[in-house]
Protein backbone atom coordinates (compact mmCIF):
# COMPACT_ATOMS: atom_id res chain seq x y z
CA UNK A 1 0.00 0.00 0.00
CA UNK A 2 0.97 3.63 -0.39
CA UNK A 3 0.63 6.11 2.42
CA UNK A 4 1.02 9.88 2.26
CA UNK A 5 1.28 11.49 5.69
CA UNK A 6 0.47 15.18 5.98
CA UNK A 7 1.15 17.01 9.20
CA UNK A 8 2.69 19.92 10.94
CA UNK A 9 5.14 18.03 13.09
CA UNK A 10 5.28 14.37 12.01
CA UNK A 11 3.29 13.25 15.06
CA UNK A 12 2.61 9.88 13.45
CA UNK A 13 6.24 9.32 12.50
CA UNK A 14 6.52 6.06 14.40
CA UNK A 15 3.48 4.65 12.62
CA UNK A 16 4.84 5.76 9.24
CA UNK A 17 8.19 4.17 10.05
CA UNK A 18 6.55 0.87 11.05
CA UNK A 19 4.44 0.88 7.87
CA UNK A 20 7.62 1.39 5.88
CA UNK A 21 9.36 -1.44 7.73
CA UNK A 22 6.44 -3.72 6.84
CA UNK A 23 7.04 -3.06 3.14
CA UNK A 24 4.52 -0.30 2.47
CA UNK A 25 5.50 2.75 0.46
CA UNK A 26 5.41 5.86 2.61
CA UNK A 27 5.96 9.54 1.88
CA UNK A 28 5.52 12.32 4.39
CA UNK A 29 5.03 16.07 4.33
CA UNK A 30 6.16 17.92 7.45
CA UNK A 31 5.08 21.56 7.51
CA UNK A 32 6.84 22.90 10.61
CA UNK A 33 10.43 24.05 10.06
CA UNK A 34 11.23 23.00 13.65
CA UNK A 35 10.19 19.41 12.86
CA UNK A 36 12.14 18.88 9.66
CA UNK A 37 14.70 16.63 11.36
CA UNK A 38 12.11 14.16 12.69
CA UNK A 39 12.68 10.82 10.92
CA UNK A 40 15.01 12.61 8.50
CA UNK A 41 16.78 10.03 6.37
CA UNK A 42 14.43 7.31 7.58
CA UNK A 43 11.27 8.30 5.71
CA UNK A 44 10.88 9.80 2.26
CA UNK A 45 9.90 13.48 2.36
CA UNK A 46 7.93 15.53 -0.11
CA UNK A 47 8.20 19.32 -0.31
CA UNK A 48 4.56 19.72 -1.34
CA UNK A 49 2.06 17.04 -0.36
CA UNK A 50 -0.27 17.99 -3.24
CA UNK A 51 2.45 17.07 -5.74
CA UNK A 52 2.35 13.50 -4.35
CA UNK A 53 -1.36 13.08 -5.15
CA UNK A 54 -0.71 11.45 -8.56
CA UNK A 55 1.51 8.93 -6.75
CA UNK A 56 -1.40 8.11 -4.43
CA UNK A 57 -3.90 8.06 -7.34
CA UNK A 58 -1.73 5.49 -9.18
CA UNK A 59 -2.15 3.12 -6.23
CA UNK A 60 -5.95 3.12 -6.58
CA UNK A 61 -7.58 1.52 -3.55
CA UNK A 62 -4.12 0.86 -2.16
CA UNK A 63 -3.42 4.59 -1.69
CA UNK A 64 -4.22 6.38 1.56
CA UNK A 65 -3.71 9.98 2.66
CA UNK A 66 -3.42 10.60 6.42
CA UNK A 67 -3.90 14.07 7.84
CA UNK A 68 -2.50 14.41 11.34
CA UNK A 69 -4.33 17.45 12.67
CA UNK A 70 -7.21 19.82 12.28
CA UNK A 71 -7.55 22.68 9.86
CA UNK A 72 -7.47 20.61 6.68
CA UNK A 73 -11.16 19.66 6.76
CA UNK A 74 -12.21 21.45 3.60
CA UNK A 75 -9.28 19.97 1.67
CA UNK A 76 -10.05 16.50 3.04
CA UNK A 77 -13.67 16.80 1.93
CA UNK A 78 -12.52 17.80 -1.58
CA UNK A 79 -10.06 14.90 -1.76
CA UNK A 80 -12.79 12.45 -0.76
CA UNK A 81 -15.09 13.90 -3.43
CA UNK A 82 -12.25 13.39 -5.90
CA UNK A 83 -12.10 9.69 -4.98
CA UNK A 84 -9.12 9.64 -2.63
CA UNK A 85 -9.13 7.56 0.54
CA UNK A 86 -8.49 9.99 3.37
CA UNK A 87 -7.98 9.33 7.04
CA UNK A 88 -8.53 12.43 9.10
CA UNK A 89 -11.07 15.11 9.73
CA UNK A 90 -13.59 17.05 7.72
CA UNK A 91 -15.06 20.53 7.58
CA UNK A 92 -17.63 19.47 10.16
CA UNK A 93 -14.94 17.94 12.38
CA UNK A 94 -12.85 21.11 12.19
CA UNK A 95 -15.86 23.15 13.27
CA UNK A 96 -16.50 20.82 16.21
CA UNK A 97 -12.86 21.14 17.24
CA UNK A 98 -12.37 24.87 16.77
CA UNK A 99 -15.77 26.21 17.83
CA UNK A 100 -16.22 24.93 21.37
CA UNK A 101 -19.73 26.33 21.87
CA UNK A 102 -20.90 24.75 18.61
CA UNK A 103 -19.42 21.42 19.68
CA UNK A 104 -21.15 21.65 23.04
CA UNK A 105 -24.45 22.44 21.30
CA UNK A 106 -24.04 19.35 19.12
CA UNK A 107 -23.33 17.18 22.17
CA UNK A 108 -26.42 18.53 23.93
CA UNK A 109 -28.51 18.01 20.81
CA UNK A 110 -27.43 14.35 20.80
CA UNK A 111 -28.57 13.99 24.40
CA UNK A 112 -25.16 14.06 26.07
CA UNK A 113 -24.76 15.91 29.36
CA UNK A 114 -22.52 18.93 29.06
CA UNK A 115 -21.03 21.18 31.70
CA UNK A 116 -21.51 24.93 31.84
CA UNK A 117 -19.22 26.86 29.54
CA UNK A 118 -18.25 30.51 29.73
CA UNK A 119 -16.58 32.28 26.83
CA UNK A 120 -14.35 35.28 27.44
CA UNK A 121 -12.45 37.52 25.03
CA UNK A 122 -10.84 39.55 27.83
CA UNK A 123 -8.56 38.06 30.50
CA UNK A 124 -9.52 40.69 33.08
CA UNK A 125 -13.21 39.82 32.72
CA UNK A 126 -12.43 36.11 33.02
CA UNK A 127 -10.41 36.67 36.20
CA UNK A 128 -13.17 38.85 37.61
CA UNK A 129 -15.70 36.08 36.85
CA UNK A 130 -13.57 33.48 38.63
CA UNK A 131 -13.17 35.71 41.71
CA UNK A 132 -16.91 36.34 41.89
CA UNK A 133 -17.82 32.68 41.20
CA UNK A 134 -15.20 30.53 42.97
CA UNK A 135 -15.22 26.94 41.75
CA UNK A 136 -13.12 24.51 39.70
CA UNK A 137 -12.63 25.53 36.10
CA UNK A 138 -10.92 24.15 33.01
CA UNK A 139 -9.20 26.66 30.75
CA UNK A 140 -9.39 26.00 27.02
CA UNK A 141 -8.13 28.33 24.31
Amino acid sequence: MRFLGVGEGCDLGDMYFRLSEQGHEVKIFVESPESQDIYQGMLERVEDWAEALPWIREAGNEGIILFEGTGFGEIQDELRRDGYQVIGGSTFGDKLESDRSYGQQMFAKMGLKIVASHRFTDYALAIEFIHSHPARYVFKL
